[in-house]
């Protein structure tokens, strides 16, 4: 296996599976793979009078490196701690989607490898998207509207006006549908789009926000149901098949983020202990949301709160499976290793794995703030 990590403060490590040391270093944040490739699109701060921030494609197995136009700010600004920009690549790395500040909100730019210019697609806030698992087809969820975007054409069409929330629409897995969530009488109903008959159903009612799950859901698409009076911590995760009337509940209980593999065959979920010092646990679910094991608790690195912050959408561009949905991985440290996050030093955080295969315990892949596991060959260590 490879494994790509961050290491504080701003350097983007490659490195192999044997022990062999790093392939490759480059400066940046935030690397999100080009799908089939071993190129990586990184988010880079270039210190200076004034700073300045961009994206760059960098082939992670050799030497080359290509600035990604339109994405140059001076003076650097910042969407979150430590994020200059966000990117996202269709799921046939055609398209690289990337969002950055502009002025007092967000902007959406689409830059197609290979070409001189990247284009702005639409400007606002919030600005949260989805790529279609089949197409060069991006939902895109801006302030209030969801859009459909298709590439290279830059076409935009609305579908709703009524989108609220800081989250994400979703696909399911065929990407015959397209679901989202709707602001109704005091609560949020699911809507659906059948994009291949422009057929529209509506789905169950809820009193609190809800959040749909990255990964490959095993029915239709997967939601996260908030506790009522709160928007960032879950009580529930349940399934909707768009198009059929039932919803089933997967599973209760609190937790602040949840992944599918990219199987379906296992959902990791992310619970407080409650203990009051910072520390979470993951625990993983079967499809049909059957408890597995339950792992030591960690206290989670600043890049990773920012992940799990938005897992919905972080969830989909840099995902904390494995491609074989075999390996989970994130960044932090155990209870034991060391002070808390918000006392310690960045520093001392590491990238911590576990096979969901078996009831292991975490290992320590090395130091970084956060990290993924990027190709596997073979069930061994990562």
């Amino acid at each position: 296996m490879r494994l790509l990590s961050v290491r504080y403060p701003d350097t983007v490590v490659a490195a192999g599976a044997d022990g062999a040391g790093p392939v490759r270093q480059v400066r940046g944040w935030w690397p999100a793979m080009r799908p089939g490739t071993a190129q990586a699109a990184v988010t880079a701060f270039h210190r200076g009078d004034p700073p300045r921030t961009s994206v760059h494609l960098v082939d992670l197995a050799g030497a080359g490196e290509l600035a990604v136009p339109g994405t140059s700010l001076s003076p650097a600004a910042l969407i979150a701690d430590r994020l200059p920009h966000y990117v996202f690549w269709s799921r046939s790395g055609r398209f690289l989607a990337i969002v950055q500040p502009a002025g007092r909100t967000l902007g959406l730019r689409a830059w197609e490898v290979g070409k001189s210019a990247s284009s702005v697609l639409l400007g606002g806030a919030p600005l949260f998207m989805d790529w279609s698992p089949v197409s060069d087809l991006l939902a895109i969820h801006h302030g209030e509207t969801l859009s459909l975007c298709a590439l290279p054409g830059g076409e935009l069409r609305q579908l709703s006006a009524n989108a609220r929330g800081f989250r994400d629409p979703a696909f399911t897995a065929d990407g015959q549908w397209l679901a989202w969530a709707e602001a109704e009488d005091n609560g949020v109903s699911l809507r659906a789009l059948h994009l291949p008959s422009g057929h529209r159903v509506s789905g169950p009612r809820f009193e609190a926000p809800v959040a749909f799950l990255p990964g490959r859901s095993p029915t239709g698409v997967s939601v996260a149901v908030a506790t009522p009076g709160e928007s960032t911590v879950f009580a529930e995760v349940g399934t909707w098949q768009p198009g059929f009337e039932e919803y089933r509940v997967l599973f209760r209980g609190h937790h602040l983020a949840g992944w599918w593999s990219p199987t379906g065959e296992r959902l990791a979920v992310l619970s407080p202990t409650f203990s009051g010092d910072g520390r979470f646990q993951v625990r993983f679910f079967d499809a049909d949301g059957a408890p597995g094991c339950a792992l030591e608790p960690i206290v989670l690195s600043a890049d990773t709160r920012t992940a799990v912050s938005f897992f919905d959408q972080f969830g989909r561009s840099h995902s904390p499976w494995s491609t074989d949905g075999r390996w989970f991985t994130i960044g932090g440290r155990v209870a034991t290793d060391g002070l808390h996050a918000s006392y310690g030093p960045p520093a001392l955080d590491r990238v911590l794995a576990i096979d969901s295969t078996a009831a292991a315990r975490w290992q320590d892949l090395g130091r970084g703030t956060i990290g993924w596991v990027i190709a596997t060959s073979g069930g061994g260590r990562p």
